[in-house]
């Protein structure tokens, strides 16, 4: 049997056992851990995750540029002999341009976060698991930025981003379990 009640906004599940393992076999006897069913939250709480990503796209774009400009007034190159992306890559170093890679990775699957995060919100299926999952994505999002614009070694790059892709991958599966 079960047993449903809300406390302190969270809905709640405990199992009643009828089973030997409890203190009083063959009586209804509350088990001592609860089992926590997801409940609705409040949709607008999903926005926060994407507000921090749209502000790490801005910090990795900022520090670009601001990379950049630095290095091509250090050494006085001529912007105009950096008009296509090849002549870009074969001018900078590898250093400068990280950020510029990291910038073209926050325009790959954070676009599907973005997408599910709004359907999330616009069809009102906000729940903690949700929410978790999309802070992890945007942590591990940043960790890998960090690591990517400053440090750039590559195990330590690929274990965030296979984190953060994994908290992705999460949320798109339980969204697709959710509407079909």
């Amino acid at each position: 049997m079960w047993q449903i009640g809300r406390s302190m906004g969270t809905l709640w599940i405990r199992f009643l056992c009828r089973t030997g393992y409890c203190k009083k076999p063959g009586r209804l006897v509350r088990c001592s851990l609860p089992i926590y069913a997801p409940s609705i939250m409040n949709p607008l709480l999903i926005l926060q995750p994407v507000a921090a990503l749209f502000l790490l796209t801005g910090l990795v774009w900022f520090f670009m540029y601001a990379r950049r400009l630095a290095y091509l007034t250090r050494h006085g190159i001529d912007p105009q002999a950096l008009v296509t992306p090849e002549q870009l890559n074969a001018t900078l170093p590898a250093n400068i341009n990280s950020a510029s890679n990291n910038l073209k990775n926050l325009f790959e699957l954070p676009v599907l976060f973005y997408a599910l995060c709004g359907l999330l919100f616009a069809m009102q299926k906000v729940d903690a698991a949700f929410l978790y999952a999309a802070w992890a994505f945007v942590a591990l999002r940043a960790v890998h930025s960090f690591i990517h614009c400053t440090v750039n070694i590559v195990k330590f790059r690929f274990a965030a981003y296979l984190l953060s892709s994994m908290a992705l991958w999460f949320m798109v599966a339980r969204f697709i379990w959710l509407v079909s």
